[in-house]
């Protein structure tokens, strides 16, 4: 939450004008919501996720902060309970996983363009899911977690393709906004150098939570896998001045000449 609030230089990049209802799909533990809630006080903010994901405890500090728990699976997101043309504004960062296989976009961005008043906003935050400007090893960990993300049908260049899906499910004055961010502490200023080590923990924790199903997709030993790891991250990330892009959307639900949203037509190592 820190890292993307710092990155972005705040918590939302929308033009909000007093929204009354915020909704945030996969919040997470809370965060976001609790000072969105505090932001606006005169908002309901709703929180979506798994029961375990969430600090439930927030939302009795906010009184108009609450936490729909929910089991997000194929064609289920949790957004059904919401009345058509309700929410404002809805959050959604750092969900490539949980959207996989990819056709899972389509499912959730339909969801809310039902559930956003006309006018409203969503918004997108997702990372690019190779590192760039690799060293020899980080190399090859990224075959390694490419093959597992082919096997459970992620697309690596889906924070570049957001706009499309965006598109497709009904929504205009899609705005995308990318930005390059160092990765370790090899900057030369403070302030970079010190966004480079909150990138370089995130995606140590989250290379790490990866490496089990990484390890057997790929058939390797998970003492290799550390090794590999820790060789990437404590040395090659700096030696090779590595980064990854972080890529923002924000779309609106058109105001008026709408009915109901479009049928849909058929038409990088990871973090």
């Amino acid at each position: 939450h820190y890292l993307l609030k710092r990155i972005w230089n705040g918590l939302y990049r929308a033009k909000l004008n007093d929204p009354k209802v915020v909704v945030n799909w996969c919040c997470g533990i809370g965060l976001w919501d609790m000072e969105m809630a505090s932001l606006f006080p005169e908002s309901h903010v709703v929180g979506v996720d798994f029961k375990e994901a969430t600090l439930s405890n927030l939302q009795y500090s906010c009184p108009n902060l609450e936490f729909r728990h929910v089991v997000i699976h194929d064609h289920y997101t949790g957004l059904e309970s919401f009345e058509s043309n309700s929410v404002d504004y809805i959050m959604m960062r750092d969900i490539w996983f949980i959207n996989a296989p990819v056709s899972k976009w389509d499912v959730v961005l339909e969801e809310a363009f039902r559930i956003l008043k006309p006018g409203g906003w969503i918004e997108l935050s997702e990372h690019s899911l190779s590192i760039q400007s690799p060293g020899p090893c980080t190399k090859k960990l990224d075959t390694y977690y490419q093959a597992f993300f082919s096997e459970i049908g992620i697309d690596k260049d889906i924070e570049f393709k957001l706009g499309r899906f965006l598109t497709k499910s009904g929504f205009t004055h899609v705005d995308q906004e990318e930005i390059v961010i160092p990765l370790g502490e090899w900057p030369a200023s403070d302030g970079l150098r010190e966004t480079g080590y909150l990138l370089k923990d995130w995606a140590l924790r989250s290379m790490r939570g990866l490496s089990k199903w990484v390890c057997d997709i790929n058939h390797i030993e998970p003492s290799e896998m550390n090794q590999m790891i820790a060789l990437s991250m404590d040395k090659e990330i700096d030696e090779y001045h590595s980064y990854i892009s972080w890529t923002s959307y924000t779309a609106q639900k058109p105001s008026t000449n709408y009915t109901e949203s479009p049928q849909h037509s058929d038409d990088s190592v990871s973090i």
